[in-house]
């Protein structure tokens, strides 16, 4: 697992910032690397030799590199874009998050036919959707295949990990049904389980949905969720619940979440007249 976190990278000869594969190879050389539960965040590059810099990931030269399970965001270089192709690169892009990088997510660096690169993406959100991917020469190939969004990854954005999923990400569940031969690790990159809730997420981090509330328990003035009808529900439904302390109904928080753990609507004391006893 890595956390690639360097504000300001200095490259060398222009092949780029970030993480560098193949860049000094020739191009009978074949090299094959494989990221999982990779975040690549917060990067500079102020490379302006290199047209087609990078920030992230640099792959060149027909080196090949699964990306899986990747977080890569809010990155910056001058002209080319987080992840650079060129020279025959072969990229396969996997329940990755790729978002808030400047000028864009991806960028195929290629200026001669005959060694065109390729990026296939799957089951991951890239900012731009697939018109947002740079094809400067105009004959690399973009496998742009099912499962793939284009929006925000809502990152919670504070903590020690910031680019955790929150409650209301459309990143959560939105993995690959099958993982058969990702070979995944057991954690994410907080060390939290990898696959939660039946499905993987995508990015770096699994959203832990939280747990539920046991009302046998002493919580001394929480919340008790007592009764919803009707339930399951889809347009409304009535929830009667009460108060260990009836004093401190001020103080209430009534949130509800749907089946993936994303926020459908929260009642506050500031929004909703609260009482001991209340139907919402």
């Amino acid at each position: 697992m890595i956390k690639y976190n360097y504000p300001d990278t200095d490259p060398d000869w222009g092949y780029g910032g970030g993480i560098n594969i193949g860049g000094r190879m020739t191009i009978p050389d074949i090299f094959y690397g494989v990221f999982k539960n990779v975040e690549i965040t917060n990067n500079v590059n102020n490379d302006t030799f290199w047209f087609g810099s990078s920030v992230a990931l640099s792959v060149r030269n027909n080196a090949k590199v699964d990306v899986i399970n990747a977080t890569i965001g809010d990155n910056t270089t001058p002209t080319g874009g987080a992840i650079v192709l060129d020279w025959g690169a072969e990229v396969n892009i996997i329940n990755s998050i790729l978002y808030g990088d400047d000028p864009r997510e991806i960028f195929l660096d290629n200026t001669s036919s005959d060694h065109p690169s390729t990026v296939t993406i799957k089951n991951s959100l890239v900012q731009g959707g697939e018109s947002g991917i740079w094809d400067y020469g105009g004959f690399n190939y973009i496998n742009w295949e099912e499962g793939n969004i284009d929006d925000n990854p809502e990152w919670i954005g504070t903590g020690d990990y910031p680019y955790a999923l929150s409650a209301n990400s459309p990143c959560i569940d939105a993995g690959t049904i099958d993982t058969t031969g990702l070979n995944l690790p057991a954690y994410d990159l907080a060390g939290n389980p990898r696959i939660k809730n039946g499905r993987i997420d995508m990015g770096a981090y699994e959203f832990q949905y939280p747990p539920a509330v046991d009302p046998s328990h002493d919580y001394n003035n929480w919340l008790y969720t007592l009764q919803n009808n009707p339930n399951p529900f889809y347009e409304g439904t009535s929830i009667l619940f009460s108060v260990h302390n009836s004093h401190n109904v001020e103080d209430i928080t009534l949130s509800i979440y749907n089946s993936k753990g994303q926020l459908v609507k929260r009642f506050t004391s500031e929004n909703h007249d609260f009482s001991p006893y209340t139907e919402v």
